[in-house]
């Protein structure tokens, strides 16, 4: 299931008449630039850069950037544990095509989804059924979290 913050947002979204209201009031007429995929073309803002009255042309490709769903980051939690050394072997040996350690990690705990998987946490049921059961499993019993990188840097600091 949800988190009750995502719960709440989808609720706020699907009950706002704002970004209709915003929406309706962008003209039906401008041309829509590519975007980058993952980015979602539907959203008020996205459609305003995307117009021809757009002003702000060369803030376009930053919007697509913070428009980007963030990759799928996972860290092991416990060093130790037979569960933590099972998981590890097991993202190396059958999901290194949708995860890999990072580069920067000299304990190989952290693992981040490949750039050609694009595998972030709205997708990873659909692209790997088998591997997002095991996250969620892992998740549970508290030797794995799956997490944003940012998040993962003051636990990094304090080890």
């Amino acid at each position: 299931g949800n988190s009750r913050a995502a719960k709440k947002r989808r609720k706020k979204k699907n009950g706002s008449n704002v970004a209709s209201v915003v929406a309706h009031e962008i003209d039906s007429t401008t041309t829509s630039a590519p975007s980058p995929p993952g980015v979602d073309t539907s959203h008020p803002l996205m459609q305003a850069f995307n117009s021809e009255s757009n002003k702000f042309a060369h803030l376009t490709n930053f919007v697509h950037a913070l428009s980007r769903p963030l990759p799928l980051t996972l860290r092991i939690r416990k060093h130790e544990s037979a569960d933590s050394a099972e998981i590890t072997q097991m993202l190396s040996r059958e999901f290194s095509n949708f995860v890999i350690p990072v580069a920067y990690d000299p304990t190989k705990q952290i693992y981040q989804s490949t750039p050609r998987s694009n595998l972030c946490k709205f997708n990873l049921g659909h692209q790997s059924p088998e591997l997002k059961a095991i996250v969620v499993d892992a998740s549970m019993n508290g030797t794995l979290a799956r997490q944003e990188l940012g998040s993962m840097l003051p636990v990094l600091c304090l080890e």
